[in-house]
């Protein structure tokens, strides 16, 4: 990590693997988005996305519930 901004280092670098995940797959993550995914009631209007990284959920939600307005929100 850059000494002289080290929270811009650590995330650039989880960045990184974060969009490995979406590109190559992570079984925890699928895993994890499917469980969410199906817990999403089926005429949902409006979904709050929290701590969807670099929008790999939020993108999944936008495609299932195509009338849905997804907002994707995460702390970095």
């Amino acid at each position: 990590m850059s000494a002289a901004n080290p929270a811009r280092a650590f995330y650039d670098d989880a960045t990184g693997r974060l969009l490995a995940d979406a590109v190559y797959g992570n079984p925890r993550a699928d895993a994890a988005i499917a469980y969410a995914l199906a817990a999403v009631p089926p005429r949902a209007r409006r979904i709050l996305d929290l701590g969807c990284g670099v929008g790999w959920s939020s993108h999944l939600l936008a495609q299932r519930f195509p009338a849905a307005e997804v907002i994707g929100a995460d702390l970095s």
